[in-house]
């Protein structure tokens, strides 16, 4: 390779260099701003407890005019003997505004805090701006590693979805399988407006769909219903290829059958999560 051919690829990685960090400071760029965009869609009061938490004052120094000071002007142009009355003020402090809070948080809290703390509030605005977040993260690691090297977005989806029905389960009492496949589909409608129920893809009918996340419910579950799951496993993976949860109340199954049962599911679909209730 001759001198002027490593010079020009020289020149060709610092260029690549140069653009890729310019592209992931934009992308860092519309985060933030993202960010602040999450934070307007909160009420003041929530603005105030979320600051709260981070040990963010609720108040600010400022300036309050408090009168005038006598003085004399050492101005040229004014004679020596003229009065000229100075205004004073006195430091003060006063609650900070909704654009203060909006301000300080933007800087000290993590974007995924703003997020959660908004879902724990049941801020519905929150979601459509969490989509953009997810986009945001998949352009950043294709910009970071010249590839896509994981599906992020698809990733972080999946694992809201587990998490948000375990956070539902916590709170349901004992009912019928169609109950519990109904009760869980209500909660989940309410931040994944995407949700379908028993959506059939060719011979697969899960009990709820997310994308292409399906969640399959049994309850009671015995036996019969865990071989039931098992059968079903043969199809879901082709049709579902982002991620199968499986969510089980009221096992009553013998238990050396049901840690059989999930040691051979767990060998056979090791991506497969399960919830039990």
């Amino acid at each position: 390779m001759s001198f002027l051919d490593n010079v020009k690829n020289i020149s060709n990685s610092f260029i690549a260099g140069v653009k890729k960090t310019s592209n992931l400071i934009m992308i860092n760029n519309d985060i933030s701003k993202l960010k602040k965009r999450m934070l307007n869609t909160y009420i003041y009061n929530q603005l105030r407890t979320l600051a709260r938490l981070h040990g963010i004052s609720d108040q600010k120094d400022t300036k309050k005019f408090d009168g005038y000071n006598k003085g004399k002007s050492d101005n040229s142009f004014i004679e020596k003997s003229q009065t000229i009355y100075y205004p004073r003020y006195k430091n003060i402090k006063i609650n900070k505004s909704f654009s203060d809070f909006v301000n300080d948080l933007k800087y000290k809290v993590k974007i995924e805090e703003v997020i959660d703390f908004a879902e724990q509030n049941n801020n519905r605005l929150i979601y459509k701006l969490k989509e953009e977040y997810l986009s945001l993260l998949e352009k950043k690691e294709v910009i970071k590693n010249g590839k896509q090297s994981f599906n992020s977005k698809k990733e972080l989806i999946f694992f809201d979805v587990v998490k948000e029905i375990k956070n539902c389960i916590s709170n349901i009492k004992k009912h019928k399988e169609i109950n519990y496949q109904y009760l869980l589909y209500g909660r989940l409608q309410y931040k994944f407006p995407q949700v379908k129920l028993e959506e059939q893809i060719n011979s697969s009918r899960p009990d709820i769909v997310i994308n292409k996340i399906g969640i399959e419910i049994k309850g009671p579950t015995g036996n019969r219903e865990l071989q039931t799951i098992a059968d079903k496993l043969l199809r879901y993976p082709q049709y579902f290829k982002d991620g199968i949860i499986l969510v089980l109340f009221d096992v009553y199954a013998h238990p050396r059958r049901y840690a059989e049962w999930e040691r051979g599911l767990k060998r056979e679909y090791p991506d497969v999560v399960i919830i039990r209730k």
